[in-house]
């Protein structure tokens, strides 16, 4: 495992990111559509109608409408709770403290009628469910935010023997692995604190297991001698 590895997972995330900025232009596009927010009196339960009767593919966790002054207006699925106030627009990242979570997060704009122009935003958490569809055999994933491993596609098991900030080969309770690192963002440094990291880890199979490798040399080596033995006789 080297450098193809890295730049597959690259490549895996960034078409990750592409399908969900799709998917959160055809969310606000639906909403838009149905003119859900032009009914001034009962826009929230249709639009929680809407959403709960399974108009939008499932693919984030928590949905929320926030107006321009930041105010939550509305909210949907596993909301984070420690999201008090909307966040900035801009911001692709929302690290949840309380449940120890960070969702990459996508903002579209969005009229809400008589509250002026707000946003939607969408979230979807980096967690341990969506590790274990990216990974593949002997290859296991780890999400770090600030040098915490908040995510893995072997749940719990593991974390420990993350090594933050490094590429290359570790060792732990005697299996070799080949460790990389890569930005959840693309344009990101691995030193970018605010982004979260995709850490890969290879397990290296020997061709051998230690008792293949003895029963080798062993019939090896008895090969060895009834040649030498032959040739002596001869």
């Amino acid at each position: 495992m080297g450098d193809d590895s890295r730049q597959h997972f690259n490549n895996r995330l960034q078409a990750l990111n592409t399908e969900w900025e799709r998917e959160a232009v055809c969310n606000r596009a639906g909403i838009e559509a149905l003119r859900l927010m032009d009914f001034e009196k009962n826009r929230w339960p249709r639009l929680y109608a809407y959403l709960t009767a399974g108009e939008t593919k499932e693919m984030f966790d928590a949905l929320v409408i926030g107006d321009a002054a930041g105010r939550i207006k509305f909210q949907h699925g596993a909301v984070p709770d420690d999201l008090s106030i909307v966040i900035d627009p801009v911001k692709r990242w929302f690290h949840s403290k309380t449940g120890e979570k960070v969702y990459r997060v996508f903002s579209q704009p969005l009229w809400l009628g008589k509250d002026g122009m707000g946003h939607l935003f969408l979230f979807k958490a980096l967690d341990n469910a969506l590790l274990y569809y990216l990974a593949y055999p002997h290859t296991e994933l780890f999400v770090t935010y600030g040098n915490n491993v908040l995510a893995s596609s072997i749940g719990d098991i593991g974390k420990d023997r993350v090594s933050h900030g490094y590429s290359g080969s570790l060792v732990s309770k005697g299996i070799r692995y080949e460790q990389r690192v890569v930005p959840w963002d693309r344009n990101a440094e691995e030193t970018d604190e605010e982004t979260p990291l995709l850490i890969l880890q290879h397990r290296i199979i020997p061709p051998f297991s230690v008792w293949e490798s003895v029963l080798f040399g062993a019939a090896g080596l008895s090969f060895m001698l009834i040649l030498i033995w032959i040739t002596l006789g001869s």
